[in-house]
């Protein structure tokens, strides 16, 4: 078994732990490091790491667990390596979400795995850096004091624990993606199972995503407001606004959709982009004595800084249950009426033989639909 670390030392490694907390259990997540924070038994053969399981960890390099210089772990997600890349001095490592992973007694998990991996975690790491140890490594058996679970309540855990980190205090909210399930949100009957992101889905069905937002601090006092925004390529229709509001504390967001089956082209598959968008009353210069304002008016202020660009955000598969009957039928009418002024012109001329025409009208149908194919699949002239 592997664990992967990342950090508060830079907005991104950050980012990287809020994206596994996002994300829904089969859903892939890119991480990198420097081979110098790689164990050697991870460099050894990283072809051997492919279907490996692995868990996902925070590291508060703010604080020493112990007199040693241990910096604490919190666990956030039980992932499965997909394929890791090697290049130059730094490596790239592919990971399938699979269950959240939630350790009760943090100061024993931490102790667990710096034994479990021969003290190898990291330890008196610079605050803006890693350092100290190895961020990507080995371990003998995953740690008993970790209970791997698919549910909210653990999800909530995890979400409490990294809340009390200075570094996600400020996090306006934490959200993650339970489920995309076939109907209209209305339909949607259990908001608390977690789904695994489907394999593929249909055309011109509705579908609802369902997505999980939750605050473990005080948000009595409105101090943040945020939303969430969801980007496609392919034309999408929704009873609803792309830019969804979150101003409480916890709610599920049910957001139905339905993606249109091009009519011409082929797609088999596309992608769907959820970001998030904070905005903080500390940092809005157009309130300067918030004492005076009531929670109201603070949250028309918040609202109306936020600006619609992410501060973060995931990138999931939408891969499509494609008819090739469909593509069949759709080519042989566009080829005929492609091919059809060629073949009027064809059956007008008196000097060919009927089977001279009709052998060359069935040319121009074939080049038709030849055409009509080129179009459909998007095939492009390679210089």
């Amino acid at each position: 078994m592997y664990v992967l670390l990342s950090s508060c030392a830079r907005k991104r490694y950050r980012d990287d732990i809020l994206r596994c907390m996002a994300a829904p259990v089969g859903a892939e997540i890119q991480f990198r490091y420097l081979k110098v924070l790689v164990g050697e038994s991870v460099k050894r053969d990283l072809n051997a790491l492919s279907s490996a399981r692995a868990l996902v960890c925070n590291v508060d390099i703010d604080v020493k667990a112990n007199e040693s210089g241990v910096h604490p772990l919190i666990p956030v997600r039980s992932v499965t390596i997909l394929h890791a890349w090697s290049h130059g001095s730094t490596i790239t490592v592919s990971l399938k979400m699979g269950d959240f992973a939630h350790a009760a007694d943090l100061a024993r998990f931490t102790n667990q795995v710096s034994q479990l991996s021969g003290g190898q975690t990291p330890t008196n790491a610079a605050s803006d850096a890693e350092s100290g140890g190895f961020w990507f490594f080995q371990i003998s058996d995953q740690p008993d004091t970790v209970r791997v679970k698919r549910d909210l309540e653990t999800w909530e855990l995890i979400t409490s624990q990294l809340g009390s980190i200075s570094h996600f205090k400020e996090e306006p909210f934490f959200w993650t993606v339970i489920g995309l399930r076939k109907g209209s949100a209305d339909s949607i009957d259990d908001g608390d199972r977690i789904d695994s992101w489907p394999d593929t889905i249909d055309f011109d069905e509705v579908y609802t995503m369902l997505i999980y937002v939750f605050s473990p601090k005080d948000v009595n006092w409105p101090k943040s407001i945020g939303q969430l925004i969801l980007k496609t390529d392919l034309q999408l229709t929704s009873a609803m606004a792309p830019e969804i509001i979150v101003d409480s504390p916890y709610d599920l967001k049910r957001w139905p959709f339905k993606i249109k089956q091009p009519s011409l082209t082929f797609r088999d598959r596309s992608w769907l982009r959820i970001g998030q968008e904070g905005v903080r009353i500390d940092n809005l210069k157009t309130v300067e004595d918030r004492k005076d304002m009531s929670p109201e008016e603070i949250n028309r202020e918040l609202r109306q800084a936020l600006r619609g660009a992410m501060d973060w955000e995931i990138d999931l598969p939408l891969r499509f249950n494609f008819s090739w009957f469909r593509v069949f039928w759709v080519n042989l009418v566009v080829g005929s009426l492609l091919a059809a002024p060629a073949i009027t012109v064809i059956w007008r001329q008196t000097a060919s033989s009927d089977g001279e025409k009709a052998l060359t009208s069935l040319i121009a149908l074939i080049f038709g639909i030849a055409a009509s194919l080129v179009a459909t699949f998007q095939i492009r002239r390679v210089a």
